[in-house]
């Protein structure tokens, strides 16, 4: 069977309904475990490559270093945590 829920608002508050306020925190964990050394890895990734581009000479508009960098860095941070997001996966389904 199942539920539709009218709006966000009523999603949350049929969870904690039927779940408790508890329900709605169910995850936190790993999904921080998996996020947090991500973002941790992100923001360094993109300036060493930014700061690597530009000493190559990247320098003209057409080479756009900043979109390229974006683009490197959240293709790593895709692929990467693969694994983790398997576990997680693995771990909420029960």
């Amino acid at each position: 069977m199942r539920v539709l829920r009218r709006s966000a608002l009523d999603g949350i508050l049929r969870i904690a309904r039927y779940e408790g306020t508890a329900g709605l925190w169910r995850g936190t964990e790993m999904t921080l475990l998996i996020s947090v050394p991500m973002i941790g890895l992100y923001l360094p990734l993109y300036d060493s490559l930014h700061t690597r581009l530009l000493d190559a000479g990247a320098r003209s508009p057409a080479a756009h270093p900043r979109v390229l960098c974006g683009l490197c860095t959240v293709c790593a941070h895709t692929v990467l945590p693969g694994p983790a997001c398997g576990m997680l996966s693995a771990c909420r389904c029960g």
